[in-house]
């Protein structure tokens, strides 16, 4: 992703405000950084005929998150190509990687499921949501 990106991604974020336009540009920006530095970028989208229609960032805590794909193009196996590429780039950088996920929200969960992401604590209460990637 590019700084530019960062307007597309925050209009898909249900937890946009007024600052996160912002920090979604400093993660990015973040990100190129360290992928210029260790050849691993996390902050990843897909364009399709030139327009951003998936991406997934690293959280400047190092957790995965805003995972998203239009509408139009879900079910096609874009959110595992994300989730799995951001995933290994995270362990050849040598970080664990890991994410939070809203209770509920269960494509996610499911998703991450598939690719054998577990839940950190699996008798956690409700509200916890993180969950780690197998090393």
């Amino acid at each position: 992703l590019l700084p530019s990106d960062s307007v597309f991604v925050d209009s898909r974020w249900p937890y946009r405000s007024k600052k996160s336009l912002k920090m979604i540009e400093n993660q990015i920006r973040a990100d190129n950084i360290n992928a210029t530095q260790s050849g691993c970028a996390c902050c990843l989208g897909i364009d399709h005929d030139g327009r951003l229609v998936a991406c997934i960032l690293r959280h400047r805590n190092g957790s995965l998150g805003i995972l998203h794909v239009d509408e139009t193009y879900r079910r096609r196996g874009l959110g595992k190509i994300l989730l799995s590429e951001a995933t290994s780039s995270m362990q050849r950088r040598g970080e664990i990687p890991t994410a939070f996920i809203v209770d509920g929200n269960t494509h996610s969960e499911a998703l991450f499921s598939t690719l054998g992401w577990s839940k950190e604590n699996p008798l956690a209460k409700k509200g916890t949501g993180k969950r780690k990637a197998k090393r």
